[in-house]
């Protein structure tokens, strides 16, 4: 909410929501939130992605137990691509897998070096939005591990 910048949407919002939020969850009510503020404000909302799209990056945290964290800022879209090929890929692991979806998503040692996680598409829009990313990659909907 802190997100909206115009008065009129402020206004919209506040006529909207109270009926909204009597009747669902809050992560439905998040949701619709995000939505409004992108349809609302689209103009502000887009200059936000790109100033946010400047800033991404990886970084990479180790821990002392031989683990560590990955963590992305990436653009949604692309996340949102990675995450489905990643779960494919963990279904495909078969139900007999103890490890749980989650679990199952990290690719194992032998695909470390040839899971393809690039866009194979990140071109902008004529708009100039980004465009949904497409994954392709040695590994969806079979075992990481299975080797090629």
């Amino acid at each position: 909410v802190e997100k909206l910048e115009r008065a009129a949407s402020i206004a919209r919002l506040d006529r909207q929501v109270v009926a909204y939020a009597e009747s669902h969850t809050v992560g439905e009510l998040k949701r619709r939130l995000r939505a409004f503020i992108a349809r609302v404000e689209a103009d502000l909302f887009n200059e936000r992605a790109d100033d946010e799209r400047d800033q991404r990056g990886v970084s990479i945290l180790h821990g002392d137990n031989g683990m560590g964290s990955l963590l992305a800022e990436l653009p949604s879209t692309w996340l949102h691509a990675i995450d489905k090929k990643l779960t494919k890929a963990a279904w495909a692991l078969g139900s007999d897998d103890p490890r749980t979806i989650d679990q199952r998503k990290v690719p194992g040692p032998r695909a470390c070096g040839t899971l393809n996680l690039r866009p194979a598409c990140a071109e902008r829009s004529p708009a100039g939005r980004p465009m949904a990313a497409s994954w392709s990659g040695p590994y969806v909907g079979r075992s990481p591990t299975a080797g090629p």
